[in-house]
């Protein structure tokens, strides 16, 4: 989670939680109207930097609800972004669901990987792939990460005919134990490739 979206979530927590326990307070008579009025009026006048205080953290908190209601129509509106190719009979854009479930293929291909969840991001310089794999034990990490990566590189080049760099990061969220119907699955797959 950015850092950014930490800040906002925290405040607008703090915020509610504020105002419902002083909606608590107000309702159960703990305190009164008059006496909040009467408290804000005597703090606001006891000190002459007060009012400017309280200005800059009213600028503060519009900028932050701005800077939320932004980021929150980013993530409605700009979350599927396509990736656009035009040649001479006309356009033609590839979603990154697309993408996604081609990189999940390539990955399908691998005895050794239980799952793999993709995530990918456009940048200028290429495609920027994170790729969350649920990893069966006794595997070369390294090694099979490598042709993993190889793998969704070339299959990639060669679906959407780009030579823009492709940048793939695995992220080993799990090594889990094959259950007995895997291992013998697995065994039948290596003898059919066996020609047994």
């Amino acid at each position: 989670m950015k850092l950014t979206n930490f800040l906002v979530i925290t405040l607008y927590t703090l915020s509610f939680f504020v105002i419902g326990s002083f909606l608590v307070c107000l309702s159960s008579g703990l305190i009164t109207l008059p006496e909040v009025i009467n408290n804000v009026t005597q703090f606001y006048y006891s000190f002459s930097l007060n009012t400017v205080i309280i200005g800059i953290i009213g600028v503060l908190l519009i900028s932050i609800s701005f800077l939320f209601v932004i980021h929150s129509l980013e993530g409605i509106f700009g979350a599927e972004k396509d990736i656009l190719f035009s040649g001479s009979s006309g356009m033609t854009t590839v979603s990154f669901s697309a993408l996604e479930d081609i990189i999940k293929r390539a990955g399908s291909q691998f005895l050794d990987i239980r799952e793999i969840k993709p995530r990918v991001v456009i940048k200028k310089k290429g495609l920027d792939i994170l790729v969350r794999v649920v990893f069966y034990s006794g595997v070369n990490i390294p090694e099979i990460s490598e042709r993993l990566q190889s793998s969704i590189k070339d299959r990639l080049r060669h679906v959407l005919g780009i030579e823009d760099e492709i940048r793939v990061k695995i992220h080993v969220a799990k090594i889990i134990e094959k259950s007995r119907k895997e291992l013998k699955r697995d065994d039948t797959t290596r003898r059919m490739e066996l020609g047994e």
